[in-house]
């Protein structure tokens, strides 16, 4: 529910064109998102699941770097970095929003997204 309401918070902040609401809620949102990725990345997989889901935890680390790499430039006010870190995110989020459906987590693939 707080990813949500953060979402809420970065289109509020996008539209009204306030970008330090729109850092906050970013800086939230990505923190959000790599506590959520680390709790799957740790959770043992079912034998059955781990075809599925073992390409799903290899692009989650991928993601988790990217994040990283945004909060990284954001505290050092470097752009172009963060242009590439949020670049590459919105790259992988087709293929993992995918790979989470062929699992059959939709509420945490597409159904989010």
């Amino acid at each position: 529910m707080r990813l949500h309401a953060t979402e809420t918070t970065l289109a509020r902040a996008k539209k009204a064109r306030d970008a330090g609401a729109f850092a906050g809620a970013l800086r939230e949102y990505l923190d959000l998102g790599l506590r959520q990725n680390a709790a799957i990345e740790q959770t043992t997989v079912p034998g059955p699941l781990r075809p599925a889901m073992e390409p799903v935890v290899y692009m989650l680390r991928r993601m988790d770097g990217h994040a990283r790499g945004v909060l990284a430039s954001m505290a050092t006010g470097d752009g172009i970095a963060w242009e590439f870190h949020m670049g590459a995110m919105a790259t992988l989020s087709i293929p993992l929003d995918h790979g989470l459906d062929s699992a059959g987590l939709r509420d945490c693939g597409s159904n989010q997204s």
